[in-house]
């Protein structure tokens, strides 16, 4: 079939097209299908016609022109469509060229302008009804109030490839779940779901360091006087550290509403109490061999605090070069530790010798038989 057919305007008589479907050569099976011509002519007028299939299974149709679609001179852009419930599809284009009628164009020139300004003051009127009218314009609007989107819709932001998809979810498990979809590489750039505790997750590589664990480079800068807060399990604040506003690096125990310590300049100062893994209370003097602790004195005890050793013992029943007690390993010394602690015989002060070994044992020596009541204190460094 030629693809421009060339006629009169006003031709009422009418030709027949009679068509053989094809597709890559072979005929195409019509069964179903409901055959139409539509064309719309260089006016802007548009006219479909039934065609009537002949042979079903070997694609053939014809048509009749009718005088609709040869109202106006010039030409016309036609094609067959082909329709079967949802299913539709159409030919390439049919030119159809019709040439004027020069007899019934003859009209007084009064007559068509009459005629003309008939249908522009038709054409006014509707655009008036149509500014009137509660719509928003194509080619640039605006409107008040809410734009609401049916759900599982969305609004297409068009580029020059692709585009980008703004939409709403209708699965069961995420109902109120908004998203940005990217076509061109095929992904959800963004997805805020509502029943999610209000999740807002970026997804892909962004600017943004992420809440659930993430790496960055480059510095991390903090106003001035502004704390960085370490919370617990329950978030409840433990530890913040900031920088105050004359420039001092500050620990502070937020959970009590105290310094820990704080840096300016050289100086380092521990403003809580220094402690280290190694440091203890006192802790109760386990006596042996017989040796008894003084009922009227303070119990007899060790402690330690860094590096330093703390020993006070108040005892009796004891003997001269005797094993008194033994301190645990974290409060030995690495050699033997000998002290003078002085006595009383009667009025006379005598000196008698405490020594600490490596192995834990406190060892008398120098304490006369006549003594009972003996009392000392040692510090020594470990």
């Amino acid at each position: 079939m030629p693809r421009t057919i060339t006629a009169r305007e006003n031709d009422r008589n009418g030709f027949k097209v009679i068509v053989n479907l094809r597709e890559r050569g072979k005929p195409v099976d019509l069964t179903g299908f409901a055959v139409f011509y539509e064309a719309i002519s260089p006016l802007g007028f548009f006219v479909r016609d039934n065609a009537v299939v002949t042979n079903i299974k070997d694609g053939v149709f014809e048509y009749t022109v009718s005088k609709e679609a040869v109202s106006s001179s010039g030409v016309w852009i036609g094609y067959f469509a082909f329709e079967k419930g949802t299913e539709r599809f159409t030919t390439q284009d049919i030119r159809l060229s019709l040439g004027c009628d020069v007899k019934s164009g003859s009209v007084k020139l009064e007559n068509y302008i009459a005629d003309f300004d008939k249908l522009k003051k038709q054409i006014d009127a509707l655009q008036i009804a149509v500014d009137k009218a509660d719509v928003v314009k194509r080619s640039g609007d605006t409107m008040t109030g809410t734009l609401s989107i049916a759900n599982s819709k969305g609004i297409d932001f068009l580029t020059p490839n692709s585009k980008f998809t703004l939409g709403t979810s209708t699965s069961e498990a995420s109902p109120n779940r908004m998203y940005l979809f990217d076509s061109v590489n095929q992904k959800t750039v963004i997805d805020y779901n509502a029943n999610n505790g209000g999740l807002f997750t970026l997804n892909g590589d962004t600017n943004l360091v992420k809440k659930t664990g993430d790496t960055m480079s480059g510095n991390l800068i903090m106003d001035n006087d502004k704390f960085v807060i370490f919370k617990d399990k329950s978030g409840v604040g433990i530890y913040g550290i900031k920088t105050t506003t004359t420039g001092a690096l500050t620990l502070r125990d937020v959970k009590n509403g105290k310094d820990v310590f704080y840096a300016s300049g050289n100086d380092f100062v521990v403003t809580a109490d220094f402690k280290t893994k190694n440091d203890t209370d006192w802790t109760p003097l386990t006596l042996i061999n017989g040796v008894k602790q003084q009922s009227s004195q303070p119990a007899s005890a060790v402690k330690r605090s860094g590096n330093v050793v703390n020993i006070v013992c108040a005892i009796t029943d004891f003997k001269d070069k005797q094993v008194i007690a033994n301190v645990p390993a974290i409060f030995r010394p690495d050699r033997e530790m000998l002290f003078t602690c002085n006595y009383f015989q009667g009025l006379v002060l005598k000196n008698g010798y405490v020594i600490v070994k490596p192995n834990g044992d406190i060892y008398l020596e120098g304490i006369e038989a006549t003594v009972s009541l003996y009392r000392f204190a040692l510090t020594y460094i470990v």
